[in-house]
């Protein structure tokens, strides 16, 4: 009787410590993305994605905009997305913070055998990216090069 009764203080004890650490672990993670705006409450794994419902997505935004004002943050699985939902607060995230908005997160799967050094769409946004623009306006995408193109392997490809 009494290791019983031991075993069942160990267990509590142990099931209130993982409690706590799960807790301080995503509070430490909250923390070291930033603030983040406000959101609806998620699930350990899943995040938001049944809250978003099985209809049209854009009826589900509306909905938690309503909710949780033009700018929310959901969790798809534990990926947070900042959402916004109006166009006045778009308008001034993109002219106000442009440059923090430019880069993307590059993922394994989209470096491939050589990495993402050469492409123009995986590339952070930087000195290097200018470069590759620079060039892809200057040289890939002028309406010489675009003409050249119009009648050969194109459109032999097409008929």
């Amino acid at each position: 009787m009494e290791q019983l009764a031991l075993g069942l203080v160990i267990a509590l004890v142990l099931w209130i410590a993982s409690i706590v650490l799960i807790r301080e672990r995503r509070h430490r993670r909250l923390e070291d993305i930033g603030q983040l705006p406000p959101g609806p409450k998620c699930w350990p794994v899943v995040g938001n994605i049944f809250q978003l419902g099985w209809s049209v997505p854009h009826e589900s935004f509306t909905k938690l905009a309503r909710e949780h004002g033009p700018i929310m943050t959901l969790w798809l699985g534990s990926m947070s997305t900042v959402v916004i939902s109006s166009d006045e607060v778009a308008r001034e995230m993109f002219k106000n913070h442009d440059v923090v908005l430019a880069g993307r997160k590059i993922y394994e799967a989209m470096k491939g055998d050589y990495g993402n050094e050469g492409s123009l769409i995986t590339a952070q946004y930087g000195p290097h990216w200018r470069m590759l623009r620079r060039l892809c306006t200057n040289e890939f995408f002028v309406a010489r090069r675009l003409e050249a193109m119009r009648g050969g392997i194109l459109i032999n490809y097409l008929i």
